[in-house]
């Protein structure tokens, strides 16, 4: 009775309604995010430095007077973390909110990635609401000769007007 299986197989979400960790609950399932009076919680922040290939995950963790292993889930399908990162600071105790963060690497450009935040104490689990971002275009510099950056390149091509309003110069800058 205390598999997962038993459960999926008569309907139950364990991606964004139920969870199961052996010392919680007797192993049977449990709701994410309900926790009791004075146990850990975690919110979510929106993201920094968003890049096409990086991402700078942010939050928040009450670690509720108890030791909290505090980790990123991440992934391209809503409710599906095929990834994870250990936040920073890893591990929290005592009563007050701590900012969390962890910079993740190897995205693919111009995607959608969903995140939450994992708690982890010795007798609970709690996981955050879930937020995305899309990383950014990739600059395409196979054609950009010895140019190195977009600036370089829009001050070599003499940028020209755009629909009547100029956005740069049409002569080149001196710098």
């Amino acid at each position: 009775m205390k598999t997962k299986p038993t459960f999926t197989n008569a309907g139950w979400d364990f991606t964004k309604v139920w969870f199961m960790y052996p010392s919680i609950n007797n192993a049977y399932p449990s709701l994410i995010g309900v926790t009791p009076l004075n146990a850990v919680c975690a919110f979510i922040s929106p993201p920094t430095n968003v890049r096409n290939t990086s991402a700078t995950l942010n939050g928040n963790v009450c670690p509720a007077d108890t030791s909290t292993s505090v980790k990123f889930l991440f992934g391209t399908t809503s409710g599906v973390y095929s990834d994870s990162i250990n936040a920073s600071p890893n591990i929290l105790s005592g009563g007050t909110e701590t900012p969390v963060s962890a910079n993740i690497n190897g995205l693919t450009a111009s995607t959608t990635y969903y995140y939450r935040i994992s708690c982890t104490t010795a007798t609970s689990y709690y996981v955050s609401d879930e937020t995305s971002f899309t990383t950014t275009m990739a600059f395409n510099t196979s054609n950009a000769g010895n140019h190195s950056t977009l600036m370089e390149l829009m001050i070599m091509s003499r940028c020209r007007p755009f629909y009547g309003t100029t956005i740069f110069p049409t002569a080149p800058l001196l710098l």
